[in-house]
């Protein structure tokens, strides 16, 4: 068994040190020193403290690191909560704006002939034909215009590359076709160097769009709604690269000036409609969109804030174009971005504005 013995060794280096005192106290010097090495044991015992010391520290440094990470992430999703909230009571404020905006009543009100939306099995959207287009659509737009896309949002936005340093951004979505083909919610935000009164009069002027901007292969003004410029049914035939057939479009759109009451404000919705003079054939193919948007606003006496949305199904390998989007960015909006402006100075230059 185990013996503790440290109790009688006590005794014995008290006998031994009181028999060096009462004998030769040079001879307690020099046992002291062999037997108790305290400059040693001071050394040893401070370094082990200085070095607790240091362990202390690092783990108190650990732990304030990973406290303020805490801290960032919370404010993150504070901040993130907080806008959400603010997009949504703008929602409800633009959403009571139009319902007591008469310019936009006049627009959305004008007797005109029911076109439904698209309704055959292979495309894009596969609704009722009673569907409540007009309003559902606006208000379906506004809310993707106004849907939170910072880091972190609750929305599912995702930002994507560009070369020009525009805000891009993608969202997942499935068409309403009957392959529930899938998709992607286009959303870009960028400047463009012209005032917004150009830049909408162009919008405006589908006549000269077509013969300006080099996708048009064809387009055509099939009708404006009882005469009134702001409701237009359009047909364009889309040109594509080679070895690729030809797309068309057949669209509504709507234009809305101030919109929802707000000054150089203005909207552009438009999407997919069927017309019995406008059959669908195998060729060229009918690309459909669910929702198309350009939204613009003033910035400053010479720059506008252009804003493009959409939903869109260009009959595509639609699993490649999702991927390529995702990987290397929607490069057709740089493309648009840069194209643009140089249609407005032709524009311009041939409308003496």
């Amino acid at each position: 068994m185990f013996q503790d013995f440290s109790f009688v060794n006590s005794l014995f280096q008290n006998s031994l040190s009181l028999k060096i005192i009462d004998g030769d106290k040079s001879k307690m010097k020099e046992i002291n020193e062999l037997n108790f090495p305290k400059e040693e044991i001071k050394k040893e015992n401070t370094n082990e403290i200085q070095n607790e010391i240091k362990n202390n520290d690092n783990i108190i440094k650990e732990q304030e690191i990973k406290n303020e990470n805490i801290i960032k992430e919370q404010e993150i999703k504070n901040d993130n909560i907080i806008k959400e909230q603010e997009i949504k009571e703008e929602s409800k404020n633009i959403i009571k704006t139009i319902q007591t905006d008469t310019t936009r009543e006049e627009i959305l009100t004008v007797p005109q002939k029911k076109y439904p939306i698209i309704t055959q099995k292979n495309s894009l959207i596969s609704l009722p034909e009673n569907y409540s287009t007009d309003i559902e659509k606006e208000q379906e737009l506004i809310n993707l215009y106004n849907e939170n896309h910072s880091p972190g949002n609750s929305n599912n936005w995702i930002p994507a590359k560009s070369k020009m340093g525009l805000e891009i951004y993608l969202k997942d979505a499935i068409c309403h076709d009957a392959e529930k083909t899938r998709s992607l919610y286009l959303k870009t935000i960028g400047t463009i160097s012209y005032p917004i009164d150009i830049i909408w009069k162009y919008l405006l002027d589908f006549e000269f769009r077509k013969t300006c901007e080099p996708v048009y292969k064809q387009g055509k003004l099939i009708e404006e709604i009882n005469g009134n410029p702001t409701i237009k049914i359009v047909y364009a035939l889309i040109k594509m690269p080679i070895f690729m057939t030809d797309r068309e479009i057949l669209s509504k759109q709507f234009y809305f000036t101030n919109y929802a009451g707000q000054e150089n404000k203005h909207l552009l919705l438009e999407y997919s409609i069927e017309r019995d003079d406008f059959p669908i054939k195998e060729k060229p193919l009918r690309a459909e969109w669910e929702i198309r948007g350009i939204y613009i606003e003033k910035k400053n006496d010479k720059e506008t804030t252009v804003k493009l949305c959409g939903l869109f199904n260009m009959k595509f390998n639609q699993d490649f174009i999702v991927k390529q989007l995702h990987t290397k960015g929607p490069e057709g909006q740089d493309r648009f971005f840069t194209e643009f402006p140089k249609y407005l100075k032709d524009f311009v230059k041939k409308k003496k504005l």
